[in-house]
């Protein structure tokens, strides 16, 4: 039987619970870690644990470390102590968007940058309709 891979998510705002939701419908062992301890956080760990993940709150623990890739939500500051130590530790750590895209299956358009990113998408969906 393989091993289960393990995955833990940094950050659970509306893309780490994304990003949670794929891994487990993927098979993925979910362990989820955030800095806050509110409401939003509370209740989506609350859900996601309902399916199978296993959660901290109130900060990051090393237990983020036991894991096969490491997904860090855009809020998140790639500059954390558990992310550096990930990075030493030869983890690798990705955005929800990469683990995204590794799911697939599709040709992907991605529009990037600071300006223009809705009228560019817009002109392109036209491009292609």
């Amino acid at each position: 039987m393989a091993k289960k891979r393990k995955i833990s998510i940094i950050g659970l705002a509306r893309s780490g619970i994304a990003a949670a939701e794929l891994a487990l419908s993927d098979g993925f062992e979910v362990f989820l870690s955030d800095s806050a301890e509110n409401p939003q956080t509370v209740d989506a760990c609350r859900k996601l644990s309902a399916k199978g993940a296993s959660y901290e709150l109130g900060g990051h623990t090393e237990k983020v470390l036991d894991a096969d890739i490491i997904v860090v939500s855009p809020g998140v500051p790639l500059n954390i102590p558990i992310i550096e130590k990930a990075r030493r530790a030869g983890i690798p750590v990705i955005s929800e968007i990469e683990f995204a895209y590794r799911h697939s299956q599709g040709k992907i358009i991605a529009v990037t940058g600071s300006n223009g990113k809705s009228t560019t998408a817009t002109l392109i969906s036209r491009i292609f309709s």
